[in-house]
């Protein structure tokens, strides 16, 4: 066979691979308005945790005629440990609001549903495993 085939063929046959990876597919309920944009950052144990600049991943969702239940994937991720850390950012200012005392004045959630009291979670306080099957998580916004 000609090289120059043989070549091309192995391109084509490397471009069409895929890395397939874990699925997370996350749930988040009572989403009470349509304003705004939804922050949902994803972290490993290396990142800040709860800094929306700190997160390995981020997607922001415009809630705009989804109230009560959001859906928001990350695919492709590597096995492992994570936390997410999320808030709904009503008045589009791109930070999460706190009242004096430092409590969030907007709606906002950890994974496995964490309620801090009076400061922010830890990483360990809010992380889960990865594993290559997926997982999906159901987390209710605190308001």
């Amino acid at each position: 066979m000609n090289k120059k085939i043989m070549a091309l063929m192995l391109t084509l046959s490397l471009g069409t691979t895929t890395l397939i990876g874990s699925t997370l597919t996350i749930e988040i309920s009572n989403v009470t308005s349509q304003e705004g944009k939804l922050y949902v950052g994803l972290y490993s144990k290396n990142q800040e945790f709860a800094n929306v600049e700190g997160a390995f991943l981020k997607k922001i969702v415009d809630p705009i005629s989804k109230t009560g239940a959001i859906e928001v994937v990350f695919d492709e991720l590597e096995e492992g440990e994570y936390a997410l850390a999320i808030f709904h950012d009503r008045n589009s200012n791109d930070t999460l609001d706190k009242n004096f005392i430092g409590f969030p004045k907007e709606p906002f959630t950890f994974s496995n549903n964490f309620k801090p009291t009076f400061s922010k979670p830890e990483f360990e306080d809010c992380s889960f495993v990865l594993e290559k099957e997926g997982k999906s998580l159901s987390l209710v916004l605190i308001d």
